[in-house]
């Protein structure tokens, strides 16, 4: 994730059993990667983590 005054947005998926927040650095970059999947997921988010909340 961005560290200090980096600006980073939230996007919410709700799926059919779980639903989840994935926070972009570069929200320019994430309609990029969704059309062209050769660009790198790093350039779009700096981590992975995955919490699950089962609901």
């Amino acid at each position: 994730m961005a560290r200090g005054n980096d600006q980073v947005t939230k996007v919410f998926y709700h799926g059919k059993a779980d639903d989840f927040v994935i926070f972009i650095d570069d929200f320019a970059a994430a309609p990029k990667w969704r059309q062209d999947r050769t660009v790198p997921l790093a350039q779009v988010v700096s981590g992975w983590k995955v919490f699950v909340t089962h609901k």
